[in-house]
C-alpha cells in the first residue's frame, strides 16, 4: 500500500483497556482504514486530539478514566463536538445503554460482537459523516 492511499483512508482510533481486544479490532479494520488502538486511561482524549480521527470507537469502563468522560473531555475541544463515537462495551447496564446519547455517542454496542458487525457499524457512520 502507498503513503498517499494510506492517507486517503479514514482514521478509526479504538480506546479499550483490553489489548488483546484492541488487537483483534485492528485486524478487523485495517484493510479498510487507518487504524490506531490507543490503552484507556486518562490522557486519551489529548492523544485522540492528536490524532486527527474521522471516528472513535470507546469502552464505557475503563479504569482511570472511562469512555464517557472520555468523550466529555474530547467534546469539550474545539473541532470535535461531531466526531462520531461508537460506545463499544461489554456493559449489560440498561443506565450505560441510556446515557450514551448524552455523551453524544451515535452508536452503542455489546460485546463479544463480530468483525462483520463492527465493520458494518463503522462503515455507515464513516458512511453518514462524509454525506452529512
Amino acid at each position: 500500500m502507498t503513503m498517499a492511499s494510506e492517507m486517503c483512508r479514514p482514521t478509526v482510533v479504538v480506546v479499550d483497556d483490553d489489548a488483546d481486544f484492541l488487537e483483534l479490532v485492528a485486524r478487523w479494520l485495517k484493510p479498510q482504514y487507518n487504524v490506531v488502538c490507543l490503552p484507556g486511561g486518562v490522557d486519551a482524549s489529548t492523544n485522540i486530539a492528536a490524532l486527527n480521527a474521522d471516528l472513535l470507537i470507546m469502552d464505557i469502563h475503563m479504569p482511570g478514566c472511562g469512555g464517557f468522560d472520555i468523550s466529555r473531555q474530547l467534546r469539550a475541544q474545539n473541532g470535535y463536538e461531531d466526531l462520531p463515537v461508537i460506545f463499544l462495551t461489554g456493559s449489560k447496564s440498561p443506565r450505560d445503554a441510556a446515557r450514551y446519547l448524552d455523551f453524544n455517542g451515535c452508536r452503542y454496542m455489546l460485546k463479544p460482537i463480530t468483525g462483520k458487525q463492527l465493520r458494518d457499524a463503522v462503515s455507515e457512520q464513516l458512511g453518514m459523516k462524509m454525506v452529512g
